[in-house]
């Protein structure tokens, strides 16, 4: 199976950036609780998709030329306000840079297709399976964001590149590795969890609100947010 393209440069790693501030004594990440999305009903609320504009965006898919993908990253407008917080929230110098928020069934199918294809060993789950009836793909929700930090406007790779789909990029693989990239692994998470966002075990990226992983992880009753286009 071919990798797919290279993220990396999209991404910096932090040992590289002069004057990089380290996070202090953030506690580590916790397990997260193993949930059935499935089985979680979506309400869907009606909110807009609206353009990210006040964050800095990577813009991932787009730029190395994924089909489906547009010149603006989309999330919800709720989204978009608590991201807002989390990034006016973190220590001085550090911002947030998005991957990728809202996704096309375009891309959301092309990525399937691509990764999970005949002859494919990768890993089930990290990307949505968009047959499956029970879920909503998260990313086409707009409830669902994949970012990372940003050192003084520069994105930062936090022990792996974007998509990089091994088992580092596990959420709490770096949680035995004392060093830079797992205090700011703890920084991103803890941040994001303070306005309410969940995590996905797979990816140390990815995060979401409203959407059905984060409704079953909350105990939240019901998503407010399912598939919706622009």
């Amino acid at each position: 199976m071919d990798a797919g393209p290279s993220y990396d440069h999209l991404s910096t790693d932090p040992t590289t950036i002069a004057g990089l501030a380290r996070p202090g004594s953030t506690p580590p990440i916790p397990v997260p609780p193993v949930v059935d999305d499935g089985a979680i009903v979506i309400i869907e609320c009606g909110e807009p998709l609206v353009a990210v504009t006040s964050i800095g965006c990577v813009n991932g898919y787009r730029a190395v030329g994924w089909v489906g993908t547009d010149d603006v990253v989309r999330l919800r407008a709720r989204v978009i306000e608590k991201l807002r917080a989390v990034e006016a929230a973190l220590p001085g110098g550090f911002g947030l840079a998005i991957h990728d928020g809202w996704r096309s069934p375009v891309t959301v199918r092309a990525l399937y297709e691509h990764y999970y294809g005949t002859d494919s060993t990768l890993e089930p789950g990290f990307l949505a399976d968009p047959d499956d009836e029970t879920v909503a793909p998260p990313h086409q929700t707009g409830g669902a964001v994949d970012l990372t930090l940003a050192w003084k406007g520069t994105p930062l790779s936090l022990g792996t590149a974007f998509d990089d789909f091994t088992p580092r990029a596990h959420l709490r693989a770096l949680e035995n590795e004392p060093g830079l990239a797992r205090d700011l692994r703890r920084l991103l998470h803890h941040a994001l969890g303070a306005e309410g966002f969940v995590p996905f075990d797979q990816e140390w990226w990815h995060y979401s609100w409203g959407d059905q992983a984060w409704a079953a992880a909350t105990g939240a009753g019901h998503a407010i947010y399912g598939a919706v286009n622009p």
